[in-house]
């Protein structure tokens, strides 16, 4: 049985639905990761 069959319908995609508090939350940890990785090099 393939998952990724056409036609399958019991299989929801996990389609990318936020608020803006968690929109926040990613702004801050994608911040936080351009700094660590700007200190690397």
């Amino acid at each position: 049985m393939e998952a990724d069959a056409p036609g399958t319908t019991d299989k929801v995609l996990p389609i990318e639905i936020y608020g803006e508090k968690r929109i926040a939350e990613f702004d801050a940890a994608e911040a936080e990761l351009a700094k660590f990785l700007s200190r690397k090099k």
